[in-house]
């Protein structure tokens, strides 16, 4: 063996370690775009489940206030009440809005900070897309307040 079989072996374990380490990098960068990837569509399936809510939440919504109206004559006053709904009375004392809503506090819905939007349940008269929920008593329609 001479000093270029020598200067030959040094050559292969550099190129070795050349291969391992640029390996390591891909294997690095792939990892990196699979997390992102992951992350995304994670993201927009948490969007998807949360519009689901508010869409179950809205029609178990509509359907107490439907419910009330038919028993009382009167769409109920939520703007205020958002976390007391036995405080809704019918002029009677005989019904509270919370029996037909099934719970004590209104839904809250998501908020998107993106966006600026908090999670809230507050009902507001004028619909102005700052989250809560928007209700027009007058027709007793009930929507999410957002775009």
């Amino acid at each position: 063996m001479g000093i270029y079989d020598n200067f030959h072996d040094q050559e292969k374990k550099v190129n070795t370690v050349k291969n391992v380490i640029g390996r390591g990098v891909l294997f690095v960068i792939m990892a990196i775009i699979a997390f992102f990837i992951s992350i995304n569509l994670l993201s927009e399936r948490a969007q998807l489940i949360m519009k689901a809510d508010i869409e179950v939440e809205k029609a178990k919504f509509e359907n107490a206030i439907k419910n009330y109206k038919s028993r009382v004559g009167e769409f109920p006053e939520l703007s205020g009440n958002e976390n007391s709904l036995s405080n809704i009375k019918s002029p009677d004392g005989k019904y509270s809005f919370d029996i037909f809503y099934g719970d004590e506090k209104i839904f809250t819905v998501p908020g998107n900070m993106e966006q600026g939007i908090e999670d809230s349940n507050i009902i507001v008269k004028v619909k102005d897309n700052k989250g809560g929920w928007f209700y027009n008593k007058r027709t007793g329609e009930i929507k999410p307040n957002l775009e």
